[in-house]
């Protein structure tokens, strides 16, 4: 099996995205949610239910939604400066070797240049990505619609072009499939960036994926 990371870009566990549970509600809406995947939506359920007031990063990594020996990285970096950044970057490298996929999690997305003035928390940067690429790891990368502050107002799609574009031409051997574009409410991207031996085993995936139940939720975009 895959060799599973995650680096969380942790910031709180009372952040305000943290709130969005309405997914869960027993009406219609709940409903559809679990005929997708009954499994992930009772496990998620249940650390709802268990944990009013205490919901956190910590209690969802012990649930064991992912494969057994995912590794995490959760260290808070909501007050690291440009310094602190990159011995924390250092640290997710070690703490993460060998896996062969990352899943990267900031607040808001890719940023497309360097360090982010004001709320660089917010943000993977580009060079935490390609850092992470060159270690060996293909990415599953969070970004949602108007994330990025060089490309504020954007439309999804095309910030998600630019970022993939930036990342073949800055590594032309590294293969960037596309992204996958959450349809509902506000629009979300998950960006693939996969090394070749890879890629194979990534597709697949993602084909199976949009064959299930999700694909009335989900799109896949080329760029």
């Amino acid at each position: 099996g895959w060799r599973m990371g995650v680096a969380w870009y942790f910031t709180s566990d009372s952040g305000s995205g943290g709130g969005y549970t309405d997914y869960l509600n027993k009406g219609n809406v709940g409903m559809r949610y679990r005929s997708l995947d009954p499994e992930l939506f009772d496990s998620l359920q249940r650390l709802y239910d268990d944990g009013r007031g205490e919901r956190s990063v910590a209690r969802l990594e012990s649930a064991g939604l992912l494969p057994p020996g995912t590794r995490y990285c959760r260290k808070n970096i909501s007050s690291l400066g440009p310094d602190d950044r990159r011995t924390w970057l250092d640290r997710i490298l070690l703490d993460l070797a060998g896996c062969d996929v990352v899943f990267l999690d900031p607040d808001n997305g890719l940023a497309r240049g360097g360090w982010i003035p004001g709320k660089p928390h917010r943000y993977a940067s580009l060079q935490e990505a390609l850092a992470l690429l060159d270690s060996g790891s293909s990415l599953i990368i969070y970004h949602h619609e108007g994330a990025n502050p060089r490309g504020r107002g954007s439309p999804l799609q095309q910030d998600v072009k630019t970022l993939m574009a930036t990342i073949r031409r800055l590594r032309p051997n590294i293969q960037v499939p596309g992204s996958l574009i959450w349809k509902t409410k506000s629009r979300r991207a998950f960006l693939i960036v996969a090394h070749e031996h890879h890629r194979t085993r990534l597709e697949a995936g993602i084909h199976n994926f949009l064959e299930s139940p999700w694909r009335s939720d989900f799109s896949f975009f080329v760029g």
